[in-house]
């Protein structure tokens, strides 16, 4: 070690230079008789070099770790958080229902201790939303701070669930199904094949929920204006906000069937 030190301090020219410094300082204490340690040794040629290498090796250090944290860890987290949505589906379609922590997923298998936390070792937050049919996982990001800008997050809303799509007509004297089973595909184009210059009511059942539940949109473009409801053993609340387009319509079925949540958090009713 103190060969590879003097090997390089020599392709320098330091311990020339070095002697050559201390020469210099001798003859000024010689000189005035006082003793100069500090300008001896701290500012000799070698030291500044030493110095030097520190300080730049320093700031590349916080450079790479700060552009690990600001660049690397998010990507590596968003895939992670990837993997963990992957094995939440295949444990959903097991137990038909998500894991209710994230230790219940993880086990005592070694390949997933990693998941308890992300990049920056950080636990991560974890929640079922949906009434068990969805699931939410957040890292707190950068700042370690969680509803913040740089959160990273996961989620998942199981679409699967047994929405019927149900259209009446005629003013309720005619009712038809649909299909047993909405999807986004078959909503938007029911939507645009019913001819809303006449009174319709087209209604998403769900058959999951306990007891009945059912969203309704309709009206038609006439004298009869647009509403939508929502319709439950107990209750019939309306939408606050007046609708004016079929668009408006379709968005409210489409995030009905997204989740409840989505749906609850977007539109107002009373």
């Amino acid at each position: 070690m103190i060969e590879l030190i003097l090997s390089t301090l020599a392709e320098f020219g330091l311990i020339r230079e070095d002697f050559k410094h201390h020469r210099k300082i001798t003859k000024k204490e010689k000189a005035d008789g006082k003793k100069r340690p500090f300008q001896r040794y701290f500012l000799q040629p070698s030291s500044i070099m030493v110095i030097v290498v520190l300080v730049v090796g320093s700031i590349s250090a916080f450079l790479f770790f700060s552009y690990q944290r600001t660049f690397i860890f998010p990507e590596k987290t968003k895939s992670e958080l990837s993997e963990i949505a992957e094995r939440m589906e295949k444990w959903n379609e097991k137990f038909g229902t998500y894991p209710a922590n994230l230790k219940e997923l993880i086990g005592n298998n070694p390949m997933r201790q990693d998941w308890k936390t992300d990049s920056w070792n950080r636990p991560y937050q974890y929640s079922v939303i949906e009434s068990g049919n969805g699931f939410l996982i957040v890292s707190a990001g950068s700042d370690g701070k969680f509803q913040t800008k740089d959160d990273i997050k996961m989620t998942k809303q199981n679409t699967s669930r047994k929405l019927k799509l149900v259209v009446t007509y005629d003013y309720g004297e005619k009712t038809k199904i649909i299909t047993e089973k909405a999807t986004e595909e078959i909503i938007k184009s029911t939507m645009k094949s019913i001819n809303w210059n006449e009174f319709h009511i087209v209604q998403l059942e769900d058959e999951n929920a306990n007891g009945y539940k059912a969203l309704d949109v309709g009206g038609s473009l006439g004298d009869d204006g647009l509403a939508s409801g929502l319709v439950t053993d107990d209750d019939h609340i309306l939408l606050v906000k007046p609708l004016e387009t079929v668009d408006q319509m379709t968005e409210i079925l489409l995030d009905f069937l997204k989740g409840e949540d989505i749906w609850r958090n977007k539109y107002e009713y009373k």
